[in-house]
């Protein structure tokens, strides 16, 4: 053989090796094959993070409305001018469940009627109670402030003997009741 006839067979050979390595390595179709498997896993994985948003949102609404339902009890404990004979009746009822006489209620009415500062939403109002009863029955009537469907908060309790012979008390209970400033 000849140097041209070895040298023809080394280019067909090298020939060769790079035709095999552009059709199975480097084959166009194996690319858009990958493009299109990368694009399928990006879009797999835009998926999975929306359905985690979508899971996210749902406890958020959850939440919310949670939260709208808690803040809708809390507001409906705060009184209306209009409202404050449901205050004191209330009050009474309370007051005769644990066998005591309310001898009086007394908001702070000029306080209630003239409030000049708008820009409180709410506003609390001095009052003072004034009941008649046993220790333990005066107790648990503060007690019970926390069921009343409106906010009364005691501060003041001032407690006198009826008379030297009786275990009955006059408890003059000086608080706070919050009401709308409307």
């Amino acid at each position: 053989m000849s140097v041209k006839q070895i040298f023809m067979v080394l280019i067909g050979i090298q020939t060769v090796i790079l035709l095999l390595w552009y059709f199975l390595f480097n084959n166009p179709q194996n690319n858009e094959l990958e493009e299109i498997e990368n694009q399928v896993n990006l879009t797999f994985a835009k998926l999975k993070s929306a359905q985690k948003a979508q899971l996210d949102l749902s406890s958020i609404q959850k939440r919310l409305t949670q939260e709208q339902m808690d803040l809708e009890n809390v507001r409906s404990k705060f009184l209306r001018k209009n409202e404050l004979e449901k205050a004191t009746s209330r009050t009474d009822a309370l007051a005769k469940k644990y066998k005591l006489t309310l001898k009086e209620f007394s908001p702070v009415l000029e306080n209630y009627l003239a409030s000049s500062d708008a820009s409180q939403m709410i506003k609390g109002y001095p009052l003072v109670i004034t009941v008649e009863g046993r220790y333990i029955d005066i107790g648990k009537f503060i007690d019970g402030w926390d069921d009343l469907p409106f906010y009364m908060i005691p501060e003041e309790i001032k407690l006198k003997r009826l008379d030297e012979k009786s275990n009955d008390l006059r408890a003059m209970i000086s608080g706070v009741l919050y009401a709308f400033n409307k």
